[in-house]
């Protein structure tokens, strides 16, 4: 009893838990009780603790309030990015994304803003056509867990799967600018730019071009086929002409202001004239 005395009351408890990160054990030194006390006191009130390895204290966390923090996660989830469930008994959310070595660069400047784990693998190597083929090595993003990803799951997934419609509704030419140089490609003859959007179905597309249309942009949703004895139809947006000159000029005018790595600028460079 003596060691509860010795604790304030519990609001006080979880402002210093929750708002300032510290732990249980911190809890325990600044007022001289043990770590047990600390550990009743919580229970007694019915206070969860935290997520195992959430330390805002220790550790470093994007800033969720920073829009330009958020429309990067935005661009990342309709491109490569995405969030996941993980573990068996407590689930967690975790991101994941994955580029090519050439795009190191990329990956870490969005990384300045999502301050995620980053890491590099060796990709198995595979046989096509009996051709070995060596793994390639990879450069990747893995985030710590964090309550706002919990958020950010339950806002931009539905069944488990991206809610294309909610991610669009709140992305700009921001969230754009990050979802092209993820997916998109631009080509000078003739003038169009493409998107990747190949996982999603034909009422996520029309949500794409809704989305577009609020900018007086026009892109055609195409249907293509993978593979010639592929049944399934597959979906893809792009756009032509001065269509297609807005979203470049977008793009170029986000990627000097938020100083893209030049390894992304082939994503929108032009070709040159033949002498």
């Amino acid at each position: 009893m003596a060691n509860l005395r010795k604790l304030p009351q519990i609001d006080e408890l979880k402002k210093l838990y929750f708002g300032e990160g510290l732990s249980f054990k911190d809890i325990a030194d600044r007022f001289s009780v043990t770590l047990g006390a600390v550990a009743l006191q919580f229970r007694h009130h019915g206070v969860k603790p935290r997520a195992r390895g959430y330390d805002p204290v220790h550790k470093e966390y994007p800033d969720w309030t920073d829009p330009t923090t958020k429309q990067i996660l935005l661009g990342s989830l309709l491109g490569d990015g995405g969030l996941f469930i993980q573990g068996t008994h407590k689930k967690t959310i975790q991101y994941l994304e994955g580029h090519c070595m050439e795009q190191k660069e990329y990956l870490l400047w969005k990384n300045k803003y999502l301050k995620f784990h980053y890491y590099e693998y060796i990709g198995k190597d595979h046989c096509i056509k009996g051709r070995l083929i060596k793994g390639r090595t990879k450069s990747c993003l893995s985030s710590r867990w964090h309550p706002e990803l919990d958020k950010l799951y339950a806002k931009y997934y539905k069944d488990g799967k991206k809610n294309v419609e909610a991610i669009l509704e709140d992305m700009d030419d921001v969230g754009m600018l990050v979802w092209y140089l993820d997916d998109g490609q631009y080509s000078p003859i003739p003038i169009q730019v493409f998107f990747a959007t190949l996982s999603y179905n034909k009422n996520e597309h029309s949500h794409i071009s809704k989305w577009f249309e609020k900018r007086n942009i026009s892109v055609t949703i195409q249907k293509i086929r993978m593979h010639k004895n592929d049944e399934k139809t597959y979906f893809q947006t792009r756009s032509y002409g001065d269509n297609a000159r807005k979203i470049r000029e977008i793009v170029e005018k986000e990627m000097i202001h938020l100083q893209v790595p030049v390894c992304m600028r082939y994503k929108i460079r032009k070709k040159k004239k033949k002498v």
